[in-house]
């Protein structure tokens, strides 16, 4: 089953159930909690999913408890929410486009799971200083907290919060598409 969102207008705290009419809720559903006055939100294991704006401009959302079998997030799912921490589990595979973008994130892991980080997941997040990446990921690594591939040879995410000025690391050869987006921070690049 898709949980389509039913909260009541003032209500800040939900826990989605697992079950609905005896079905398992496996997906959260497209804009499901699109702006609601959510603040925290527990989403059980059963789920898998989150589509593509499921909690986007719930601007008081600021504790979100992921299913231990979630697989995807959406494009802009927690976009312009309050979200200061999320532990993203093992087993994540996607990280839709601009799922992150302007929450109050100040850091992150990426899971050794994830294959796929859409551009801009990481824009506009005034207070992120780090990103860091599981060691046995195929497809990312992290040095000093910036996100890059795996290689190291492509920049894909600097935070915003890191700092004015940047030294890239010898090797890179190439900048990911919106590596630097919303960054209204970072004054000077420099390369190695």
């Amino acid at each position: 089953a898709e949980l389509m969102g039913t909260t009541q207008a003032d209500t800040t705290q939900l826990t989605i159930p697992a079950q609905v009419n005896g079905l398992p809720v496996t997906k959260i559903g497209a804009s499901a909690f699109k702006g609601s006055k959510l603040e925290t939100v527990v989403i059980p294991d059963s789920v898998t999913e989150i589509d593509y704006n499921a909690f986007s401009s719930s601007y008081s959302l600021r504790q979100v408890t992921l299913s231990k079998n979630l697989s995807s997030i959406g494009n802009s799912a927690f976009a312009y929410t309050d979200l200061q921490q999320i532990v993203l589990p093992e087993g994540l595979v996607s990280i839709g486009y601009q799922s992150f973008c302007g929450s109050e994130l100040a850091e992150i892991t990426i899971p050794a799971s994830v294959r796929l980080i859409g551009t801009g997941s990481f824009a506009h997040c005034g207070n992120l200083k780090s990103i860091l990446v599981a060691s046995d990921n195929p497809n990312y690594s992290s040095k000093d907290g910036v996100l890059f591939s795996a290689d190291g040879t492509t920049l894909m995410a600097y935070p915003e919060a890191k700092g004015s000025e940047y030294t890239l690391p010898q090797g890179v050869t190439a900048l990911a598409d919106e590596s630097f987006r919303g960054n209204e921070t970072i004054t000077h690049v420099e390369f190695n």
